[in-house]
């Protein structure tokens, strides 16, 4: 960000900002609480990464039949599918996927698809940089 502002020319820094949504004051108080020092996280930012932690920390209490399980839903296979895949019963598939909803935090709601937000958790946590 050299040569952005006399700031940052003078200031022994890194800027990471997602500029579309700060305007121009937010932008330049951030920039000199850095220049002087200090540390500015973006909101959106913290909370995404903080986001990530939380869906890496319930990954990591899925047991490893489960992680299979939901790696083969982010294959997109079905139920039935899966129960070939792992040699189990299609009973057997719907108490892991119930025991993975639970572990991940996904109740059931009528907005939300929890087998798509599990996928998502496993994608996060496959991929952290996306």
């Amino acid at each position: 960000m050299r040569g952005a502002h006399p700031a940052a020319d003078r200031a022994d820094c890194t800027v990471l900002a997602a500029v579309d949504h700060y305007d121009a004051i937010e932008f330049r108080t951030a920039l000199r609480t850095v220049a002087t020092g200090g540390i500015e996280l973006d909101p959106q930012v913290t909370t995404s990464l903080v986001s990530r932690l939380a869906s890496t920390e319930r990954l990591a209490g899925l047991t490893p039949r489960e992680r299979d399980v939901l790696g083969l839903m982010a294959r997109g296979l079905s139920n039935s599918a899966i129960d070939g895949e792992i040699v189990v019963t299609e009973g057997a598939v719907n108490k892991y996927i119930n025991r993975i909803f639970a572990k991940l935090g996904l109740p059931p709601t009528d907005s939300a698809n929890r087998r798509v937000l599990a996928v998502r958790h496993f994608l996060d946590d496959a991929d952290p940089g996306r």
